[in-house]
């Protein structure tokens, strides 16, 4: 392939990352070779930004960075900033280095070497902030991708509530654990055997005369409130539940069953269990018995069933069934 007299030739090859010296050179019959000046060159690979993939979870960041480089130095990573300052960013970019500018970035010991992939988590306070992958190598500037915008929100959490019975009066009181500024919570009274029904249709909760008492204001992100309410005998589930602008469903708190009066539990409430079992003559149903000092079967048998007629089923399997619920069984 060497160049005849009066030709010209055009030689290519791929070279590693370097500076080279480039020397023309010619030879003829009877002369030795005779080489030209020499030329210095650099060689290096071209640098691209990485593919970047983000989600949010919470407050949590995770974002994916693919390497996508084949030159041995290139290393890849993230930049995390609030989005007010991105005009400021793609004005200069030398301000990431500036102290308080980002928000967080790539540790230099974890960032992602040629062909790798590198996935990286941050938990950020609420708002909106810009994430941009960028690679650097060994004679290149850094180079920046596009960037994505992402915005973190408070996972909406149910009010805590806390409960107190007087006779026939319940307090209440209840605060909005919350802080993102849109959340707003009340707390309401439900007869328990109404929480089925509940359970299955949240939407419940708005429908004319379905609860018993409801708060009569919400209570904003960080407050609390307390009320007084003059209650029926009989078991209640107290519950309270927040809504915000990006969560409208609304997120229940933990339910507590309160009783209000003294008897919620039938004739069961009146029974002396000293009378369960007959102890002398003039109390022993069975006249009969040759050991009136002591409980004769049949005396036991008749107070194990006038004990099983005090005991008011449904509301015992009410209760049940709204421990269990609440126990997730």
């Amino acid at each position: 392939e060497r160049v005849a007299a009066g030709a010209d030739g055009t030689f290519s090859t791929d070279l590693a990352v370097g500076e080279y010296a480039v020397v023309g050179e010619c030879v003829s019959d009877g002369n030795p070779t005779l080489f030209g000046t020499e030329q210095l060159v650099t060689s290096s690979h071209t640098l691209g930004a990485p593919t970047v993939t983000t989600a949010v979870e919470g407050t949590v960041l995770t974002a994916t960075v693919a390497n996508t480089n084949v030159d041995p130095t290139a290393t890849c990573g993230i930049i995390v900033l609030e989005s007010a300052k991105l005009p400021d960013f793609q004005a200069d970019p030398t301000k990431i280095d500036e102290a308080g500018f980002l928000t967080w970035r790539t540790d230099d010991a974890e960032r992602v070497a040629a062909g790798a992939d590198g996935t990286f988590s941050t938990d950020l306070a609420v708002g909106e902030y810009a994430v941009v992958g960028e690679c650097v190598s060994d004679g290149n500037p850094t180079l920046f991708g596009t960037e994505q915008l992402v915005t973190v929100l408070n996972a909406l959490a149910g009010p805590t509530v806390t409960t107190g019975v007087d006779a026939g009066t319940l307090t209440i009181t209840i605060v909005n654990q919350n802080v993102e500024p849109s959340s707003t919570c009340s707390v309401f009274v439900v007869e328990n055997a109404k929480m089925t029904e509940l359970r299955d249709d949240p939407t419940k909760i708005d429908e004319p005369g379905f609860l018993t008492w409801r708060s009569p204001d919400r209570v904003g992100p960080g407050a609390a409130n307390a009320y007084t309410v003059e209650l029926e005998d009989g078991p209640y589930i107290v519950m309270g539940e927040c809504i915000s602008d990006d969560n409208p469903t609304p997120v229940f708190g933990a339910q507590q069953l309160v009783t209000i009066g003294e008897n919620v539990l039938g004739s069961l409430g009146d029974l002396n269990p000293g009378d369960l079992i007959p102890d002398n003559p003039d109390d022993n149903p069975n006249p009969d018995n040759p050991d009136p000092g002591g409980p004769d079967p049949d005396a036991v048998a008749g107070s194990v069933q006038a004990l099983v007629d005090a005991i008011d089923v449904d509301l015992i399997a009410e209760l049940l069934a709204d421990l269990l619920g609440g126990m997730g069984g």
